[in-house]
Formats: structure tokens, C-alpha cells, sequence
């Protein structure tokens, strides 16, 4: 029999807290990242489509992850979620990063940094 799960209120607020730096992580990226890109590789297939997707995915497995009543359900979810982003950064890394070398110029991806950084409010970064 599964076993139910009563999350006590700090890993409850640390399964908000990753859904909350994640979808900043993702908006951020779509907003300034994506939206360079658009022009150069499209926006309703390819790349820029598969990574949106998997942006999407990745809220919707942190979603169950908090919903999630049973350990059982959250071990399976969390090995889901595990999984997806770590192929999503390995595409982000192989691919992505690698076309928008191609597409856009140094000054482009330094301004992307530098507004990223800023987004991100890290200090220091410029």
C-alpha cells in the first residue's frame, strides 16, 4: 500500500520555492533568450517550440509534485522531473547555446547576460 504523505509546512514551502525559481528561470529565458531567436529558428516548431514544451512540462511535473499525496507519487514525479530538465540543459547546452552563437552577435548575447543578470538581480554582474 503507498504510503500517504503529509508534508510538513518546510518541504512544502521548498517545492513552492523551486516551482518560483523556475518559472522566473523560464519566463526570463523566454522573454529575453527566445525572443532573439524567434527570428532566426522560428517560434512553432523546432528548438525554441521543443524548449518551450519543456518548460511547460517541467511547471506541470512541479504542479503534481505539490498536489502529490502519496511518497510513492512524489519519488515517480521527482525522478519525471529529474530527467526532463536534465535533457532540457543538455539540449539548452549542445544546441541551443551553440545556434545562438551562430545567430546572434557577442554584443547581442553580452547585453543578454547583462540583462538576464539584472533580472535575476545578481550582483556584481555586468
Amino acid at each position: 500500500m503507498p504510503s500517504r504523505v503529509r508534508f510538513a509546512p518546510r518541504p512544502q514551502r521548498r517545492i513552492a520555492l523551486s516551482a518560483s525559481v523556475f518559472e522566473s528561470y523560464a519566463n526570463i529565458k523566454d522573454e529575453l533568450f527566445f525572443n532573439a531567436l524567434e527570428p532566426c529558428l522560428g517560434a512553432h516548431s523546432g528548438p525554441l517550440a521543443v524548449m518551450r514544451f519543456e518548460h511547460n512540462q517541467t511547471a506541470d511535473l512541479l504542479g503534481k509534485i505539490a498536489a502529490a499525496t502519496e511518497l510513492d507519487s512524489v519519488r515517480v514525479l521527482a525522478k519525471q522531473m529529474i530527467q526532463a530538465t536534465r535533457g532540457h540543459f543538455q539540449k539548452e547546452e549542445q544546441i541551443l547555446f551553440r545556434m545562438a552563437r551562430q545567430f546572434l552577435s557577442e554584443d547581442e548575447l553580452a547585453s543578454f547576460g547583462a540583462q538576464w543578470a539584472q533580472k535575476r538581480t545578481i550582483v556584481g554582474a555586468s
